[in-house]
């Protein structure tokens, strides 16, 4: 018998330590999940299998989880929500970093309050559910062998000018909507639902081609600063922000850039980050950005930053808490189970549905608030399938949640040109952790048939274009 060869030994072991990281992320949710142990404990766990999958697949110049859903989705909520803030209170209460009190900023609730959520079994719930998308992901690449790199999407330069035209066109419609303050329904169905994800899927479709055929960057970058620069006067900070964000990883991806290179890459997006959400809170309100030169309102303006990188995350861990000590307990079997499956019905065959965006009754409800807030409260992607079907219902729509991400992450990873492209230009949507089940949901079906309208057509050309014979010599 033929001893293995040093790739065949190389790959058994590569594969060995897959599952190993699979074992452990597995591991680690379900002892999250029925609260075996502390939560600091569960912390370091899910940290040590993060990094140890990470440097498995750095380890064989494998950037391709820089366009894993899953694993980009494990990082948003295990270290948004749980690792990041809580370590960074912990440095604060140690006395490492100056304590930050948004005493400038209106607040209803007290925020000292917010930190019982930490090493609650609402915390764990969150940790729970990162460590099981790690697992998806795991899953995902022991069964990846296509390695092949991404090539041109067959359109013609008529049909990507076409694309970059169509993006300007949106983005001019838009631009007019705002300047004439226009309060027509259907301007606002094109302005805000529709607008959004068509911009997302045509920068990516670009991009994949000025990626694989290195030409045509100038057009790339007009589109993307008109459509991002009506999006933030939109007032629609969110969504710029990870349309970068996806252009960025994916590119990074396509290139295989050095670990280096991707750091440089993180403080990129941070920086995009402040720039893209004080540009907003200019828009918003003047006298609260870094564009005002009174010192309190710089004084706010940094706090504001704070606030949305830790203590918002912070707050809406609180409201998950509230969800759980009320919830936790109610009947599995007479849950609603379907409140998820209403939420894809249009309201224009359905006038009378309900009303999906329930955040300022969240405040109420969960958070503290003794009034509804202007801005909405969150209950995390996790709360709303305990209020309506208990503890064990989490565990059966997390299975869903996981089983749709681990869809896109499989269509991702094998795919290098449109679908990849597709799946990365939903990203502001499915990594969304802050929205509730049924909407979140609801944005990835609709959107997705929204870009359709895209996608469609190009693949009827594609495919047309390779069953054409070839002309004549």
């Amino acid at each position: 018998m033929p001893e293995p060869t040093q790739a065949t030994r190389l790959r058994l072991t590569v594969g060995g330590m897959q599952t190993f990281v699979i074992l452990a992320a597995l591991a680690t949710a379900l002892l999250a999940y029925l609260g075996s142990l502390p939560a600091v404990v569960v912390r370091y766990l899910f940290l040590a299998t993060f990094l140890f999958q990470l440097a498995l697949q750095l380890s064989r110049r494998d950037v391709s989880f820089l366009k894993s859903p899953a694993l980009l989705f494990a990082a948003v909520s295990g270290f948004g929500y749980s690792v990041i803030p809580a370590g960074v209170i912990f440095i604060m209460e140690n006395g490492y970093l100056p304590t930050v009190v948004l005493d400038s900023l209106q607040t209803i609730i007290s925020k000292p309050s917010w930190l019982t959520y930490f090493g609650h079994q609402s915390e764990l719930f969150v940790l729970a559910f990162a460590a099981g998308l790690l697992s998806v992901h795991g899953v995902v690449q022991t069964n990846l062998n296509n390695h092949a790199p991404p090539r041109p999407i067959p359109l013609t330069p008529i049909m990507e000018n076409a694309l970059a035209g169509a993006s300007l066109i949106l983005s001019a419609f838009t631009a007019l909507a705002i300047a004439s303050d226009s309060s027509d329904i259907a301007v606002g169905l094109i302005t805000r639902t529709v607008a959004p994800p068509l911009h997302a899927v045509i920068l990516l479709l670009l991009t994949h081609q000025y990626l694989t055929k290195r030409i045509n960057l100038p057009r790339l970058l007009a589109v993307l600063i008109v459509a991002v620069a009506c999006l933030i006067w939109q007032q629609q900070a969110k969504i710029p922000f990870f349309i970068i964000v996806s252009i960025g990883l994916y590119a990074a991806c396509v290139r295989r850039i050095s670990t280096k290179h991707m750091l440089a890459m993180i403080i990129g997006i941070c920086v995009s980050f402040v720039l893209i959400m004080q540009i907003a809170q200019t828009l918003r309100n003047p006298a609260a950005s870094i564009a005002s030169n009174d010192l309190p309102a710089i004084k706010i303006a940094v706090e504001v930053i704070y606030q949305k990188a830790i203590w918002r995350q912070v707050g809406t861990g609180n409201c998950l808490r509230g969800v759980v000590e009320r919830h936790r307990d109610n009947s599995f079997p007479e849950g609603d189970h379907l409140f998820w499956a209403r939420a894809l019905v249009p309201r224009v065959l359905w006038p009378n549905k309900e009303n999906l965006s329930l955040g300022s009754q969240y405040a109420i409800d969960y958070c503290g608030s003794p009034v509804k807030q202007q801005h909405s409260a969150s209950i995390t992607l996790l709360g709303q399938p305990i209020i309506k079907t208990g503890e064990l219902g989490l565990l059966l729509h997390a299975g869903i949640l996981l089983a749709g991400i681990g869809v896109l992450t499989s269509i991702s990873q094998r795919s290098h040109g449109l679908w990849t492209a597709y799946v990365m230009s939903l990203l502001p949507w499915w990594i969304d952790f802050d929205q509730d089940f049924a909407l979140y949901v609801a944005h990835i079906v609709k959107f997705s048939l929204i870009m359709g309208l895209i996608l469609i057509p190009i693949v009827f050309i594609t495919k047309r274009n390779a069953q054409a014979p070839p002309g004549p010599n």
